[in-house]
């Protein structure tokens, strides 16, 4: 080590200028970091915006016809919503089904909605509408449509009754045969009966019809047929109406009008005004019966759990058209929770069973007679020799 200050005080001074230096260098690089990472950020702006100007995203492909040719489906490809609508208006009820073409579901429903027309084309107008065309008038309308397909009946005069039932015509047949007749009517104690064997629940208005008008009661009980109907889709649920006061005596009802729930163990009186939206909530708070159909999404769900959580749960399985099996099984639940041996809901029960009997008779009778027929027009047969002509 030097003993010299002047030496020491130089290395110092040496020190100092090289710390300087460092400092400076740091600074000049930072600044440079900072300009540098403005650039970048000027220059990200700049192709974006040059991006969204010039956008590559092609043109949305030209609308083709969803449904076949020849098919009874009026089919509006191009989303002309308001021009369906108009036809529509022209009928007493139409069916519309809103589709996306791209969608699997969809596609799936096309087959049983033409299906559908060709059952009942004669009084039904049917229709499909492209709603997921782009710039068109479904979609500009209807915009907030969340699943294809969407189908809705619509009646002369009514809101529109929207479908929400298996993507099958005979369910869609089942619809639309309650959109056209959405009220029972009832004759007799013999026409009671027969509904309450084949619905788990029954609701009866008993009106005194003055000529063709039924007034208010009517008109309740048939608005809330049809929201049932949205709501019900098994139609486990039948209305019913009594339009002669004679035949409400005779069934033992001393008053008109009045509106009285036939359940499994009860029969109540309906106290509230003749307003559709309070007997609908009034039915939908007295419901309970002894077996209902579940209908899990096809995922994972906990539709099951409520019921087979609490307690034991009888559980059937089976295909969605097998309303005999059903039956049965609601013969059973009476037969179970019939702790009290009611003589009413054994009867019930025995009315169940009668019904289902029919029911498979009815059913063998219709196969038996198929296959008759397709022996009495078997074709004839003829071989001939030599048929080869060269």
């Amino acid at each position: 080590m030097s003993l010299d200050p002047g030496a020491s005080a130089k290395s110092k001074e040496n020190d100092d200028e090289k710390l300087h230096s460092c400092q400076k260098a740091s600074q000049r690089y930072s600044k440079m970091f900072i300009v540098g990472r403005e650039l970048c950020f000027l220059l990200l702006i700049v192709f974006t915006t040059y991006a969204s100007f010039n956008s590559n995203i092609g043109s949305a492909p030209a609308p083709a016809p969803f449904f076949p040719q020849g098919s009874l489906v009026a089919d509006y490809f191009r989303g002309e919503l308001e021009a369906a609508l108009v036809r529509a208006s022209e009928g007493d009820i139409s069916f519309i089904m809103y589709y996306a073409p791209w969608d699997a579901d969809s596609q799936a429903a096309r087959r049983h909605f033409d299906t559908a027309a060709t059952q009942h084309y004669q009084q039904v107008y049917f229709a499909g509408i492209n709603c997921w065309q782009p710039k068109s008038d479904c979609r500009k309308t209807l915009d907030k449509i969340q699943q294809f397909p969407k189908l809705v009946a619509y009646i002369t005069h009514e809101t529109g009754v929207e479908y929400r039932g298996p993507r099958d015509h005979r369910y869609m047949s089942a619809f639309l045969e309650g959109i056209m007749r959405p009220l029972h009517r009832v004759h007799g104690q013999a026409d009671l009966v027969n509904l309450r064997s084949a619905y788990n629940v029954v609701v009866v208005a008993y009106l005194n019809f003055q000529g063709m008008r039924g007034g208010t009661p009517y008109r309740a009980m048939y608005e809330t047929a049809l929201k049932f109907l949205e709501r019900d889709v098994r139609q486990e649920i039948a209305f019913a109406v009594v339009t002669s006061f004679k035949t409400t005596v005779e069934m033992g009802v001393d008053r008109s009008p009045c509106i009285k729930l036939y359940l499994w163990n009860e029969t109540l009186d309906y106290p509230g005004h003749f307003s559709a939206d309070q007997l609908t909530d009034w039915v939908t708070s007295r419901l309970h019966q002894v077996s209902l159909w579940l209908s899990p999404p096809g995922v994972k769900s906990l539709t099951l759990a409520p019921y087979v959580t609490q307690g034991p749960a009888l559980v059937m399985f089976t295909p969605l058209e097998n309303f005999v099996m059903y039956d049965m099984l609601r013969e059973v639940g009476l037969e179970y929770y019939n702790c009290n041996n009611s003589s009413e809901i054994s009867q019930l029960a025995q009315n169940i069973s009668n019904f289902v009997s029919e029911r498979i008779s009815r059913a063998r009778r219709t196969s038996l007679s198929c296959q008759s027929r397709s022996l009495d027009y078997a074709p004839t047969v003829q071989v001939l020799n030599n048929v080869w002509i060269n």
